[in-house]
């Protein structure tokens, strides 16, 4: 069952990542979705997904700034063991170990969070391109040309490979996101207007069984179809599935 006869609220700026991720997990959720968001007098799907990942390039980029966030994560890992190696007058010793200090920006939460924010940007432009194009006007261009351009040498820090591997990994999906768009990358910041967005919303109908001789019975059981439509934005050269169907 999706959002759009589930009952439940729509997407929203303070909705967490974990609901995204769970109710944006194929076309047909990402399309009822739209649909549903923008029917309740929302501002439509795009928005909370660029807020969402604003939220976590720059919480990132913040912490990778700041070399004392850098080792945080690091620091943090081994005060649990010095605390158990005090010193003759009883103070902890929190000296940072070198292959701990090396790895900081793999085990940050920040890059974590990032990555998840990154991946589901992907596979939500993946499953639908009339929302990935809205994303890339509301903002995440920007975001993800900034943090394809970090340059992680212009900070005083002695990176392991572990650790520039992660970077370079959160660079590549930003990247391939961003590979996604049709025109120009980065898009201008040019919202699009609510009513706008109805307009490219997927056309939505419901089925009905057709009953044919001898299944009298077998439509008793059938259900009535949810099926969406997307409207064609650009002339199609090929046939293209652009129809999402499931039971409602």
């Amino acid at each position: 069952m999706n959002s759009l006869d589930s009952g439940t609220e729509p997407l929203g700026s303070l909705t967490n990542i974990e609901e995204l991720e769970r109710r944006l997990s194929s076309p047909s959720d990402i399309a009822s979705e739209r649909l549903y968001a923008l029917g309740h007098e929302g501002h439509g799907l795009a928005q909370p997904l660029v807020l969402m990942l604003r939220e976590a390039a720059e919480m990132w980029m913040s912490s990778m700034n700041s070399p004392s966030s850098v080792s945080k994560h690091a620091r943090n890992a081994v005060s649990t063991v010095s605390s158990e190696e005090k010193k003759d007058d009883g103070d902890v010793n929190l000296a940072l170990p070198e292959e701990l200090n090396k790895q900081a920006v793999t085990k940050m939460h920040e890059t974590q969070y990032l990555h998840r924010a990154l991946s589901l940007h992907l596979a939500v432009g993946r499953y639908d391109s009339t929302l990935a194009e809205e994303m890339g006007k509301e903002g995440s261009h920007s975001l993800l040309s900034r943090l394809a351009r970090f340059d992680l040498n212009a900070i005083n820090h002695n990176w392991s490979e572990e650790d520039e591997d992660a970077i370079v990994e959160l660079q590549d999906l930003a990247c391939e996101i961003g590979s996604l768009s049709s025109g120009a990358f980065p898009m201008k910041y040019s919202p699009y207007t609510k009513e706008e967005m109805l307009k490219r919303l997927p056309l939505h109908f419901m089925m009905k069984p057709v009953a044919t001789a001898g299944c009298a019975n077998e439509l008793e059981e059938c259900k009535e179809q949810s099926v969406l439509i997307n409207q064609v934005s650009i002339r199609q050269s090929a046939q293209e599935d652009v129809g999402f169907g499931e039971s409602s």
